[in-house]
């Protein structure tokens, strides 16, 4: 027997609400899937900013943010890290950087208050002595 249009159309009707439903769960998926990989790499660099700076626990948000701001944020800081993206060929983790390699960029594009002294850097004030010898 033959169907009517009427019974086709709502075949294909169901058809497409169905498909439509599967295309809103994998969009849902996936969008999980990339807010669980986000706050994986928060947590990931989190830690290794604890780690790298002493005293964390003590600090607030605000003083991480200007420290990161007054550190990281400046052009020799960029360049660094340009120069780390460059050497890796894509945004996996960065190659390891030799001592004399760290002493070039160090001395093309340090700021003008830091010396370079016996390959390492040093602010240049009158404080209180901390990275001057003996």
């Amino acid at each position: 027997m033959a169907r009517s249009f009427e019974e086709r159309f709502a075949e294909k009707r169901a058809l497409r609400e169905q498909i439509d439903k599967q295309m809103q769960q994998m969009l849902q998926q996936h969008k999980a899937k990339e807010r669980k990989a986000r706050t994986r790499r928060l947590i990931e660099y989190g830690a290794i900013l604890e780690s790298r700076i002493d005293g964390t626990n003590d600090l607030t948000k605000e003083q991480i943010r200007l420290f990161l701001d007054k550190t990281v944020q400046t052009p020799y800081a960029r360049k660094i890290l340009s120069d780390i993206k460059a050497q890796s060929g894509d945004t996996t983790a960065p190659k390891s950087v030799t001592s004399a390699e760290q002493a070039d960029s160090a001395a093309i594009t340090a700021p003008a208050d830091v010396k370079q002294t016996g390959g390492a850097a040093q602010r240049g004030s009158a404080g209180n002595g901390a990275g001057q010898a003996g």
